[in-house]
């Protein structure tokens, strides 16, 4: 008689069977993620994998989770190197667009609006919900500062769209080299921040800011 799993003997083996999902993605795109090719992998049986994962779909989930704990590990690293709050808002967009040409398929599957159509497994909304920690952290900290002007809402989301839309462009092939990229990083983010900067004109802030 087989003794039933406990809770953290599952987690584990999710754990296990996503880190593995995660490297056939990358080598292999969405279509290589099959039950049966992962539990061919993995050495267990076809059967398996059904034990501990509802789906494909919530295998893609495992993988976009591991995703977004990859890119906060990234901001992390970025804001460890910079103090100075203003730049701590280019040093998560540089994070975050490096990110996205580092890891195109992945980027893409994260940010795919498909998945939101139907209700994310847990390990997806924790691990997008401590991303998102990270990522509001230097907005929020200027906010407070009284540095930017604007709703936090919508300073968020326009950020978000130019970075997403420059890593779309690069992805596309608009923009030749990463050399052109990280340069445009700084472009599109100074851009944005003269515009968002409380008190005076985008000629004026951006005195404030160069004369640092």
């Amino acid at each position: 008689m087989t003794l039933p799993l406990d809770a953290s003997q599952i987690r584990s083996f999710r754990m296990q069977f996503a880190q593995l999902a995660v490297r056939v993605f990358a080598e292999q795109g969405e279509e290589g993620v099959t039950m049966r090719a992962l539990a061919q992998a993995s050495g267990v049986s076809r059967s398996t994998p059904y034990s501990y994962f509802a789906d494909k779909a919530d295998i893609l989930d495992c993988i976009r989770a591991a995703g977004f704990r990859q890119l906060a590990d990234r901001y992390v690293r970025a804001l460890e190197e910079e103090r100075d709050l203003l730049l701590r808002l280019r040093a998560t967009a540089r994070a975050y667009v490096t990110f996205a040409a580092d890891e195109p398929a992945l980027y893409r599957l994260m940010f795919d609006r498909r998945a939101g159509d139907r209700p994310h497994n847990p390990e997806l909304q924790a691990a997008v919900k401590d991303f998102n920690h990270i990522a509001d952290g230097p907005l929020d900290d200027c906010i407070a500062a009284g540095l930017l002007r604007g709703r936090r809402d919508d300073l968020k989301f326009a950020s978000w769209s130019a970075f997403h839309g420059l890593a779309s462009l690069f992805q596309a092939g608009h923009v030749p080299d990463r050399r052109r990229l990280e340069a445009m990083v700084d472009v599109v983010s100074d851009t944005l921040r003269y515009g968002m900067l409380a008190g005076g004109d985008a000629r004026r802030g951006r005195k404030r800011v160069t004369d640092r």
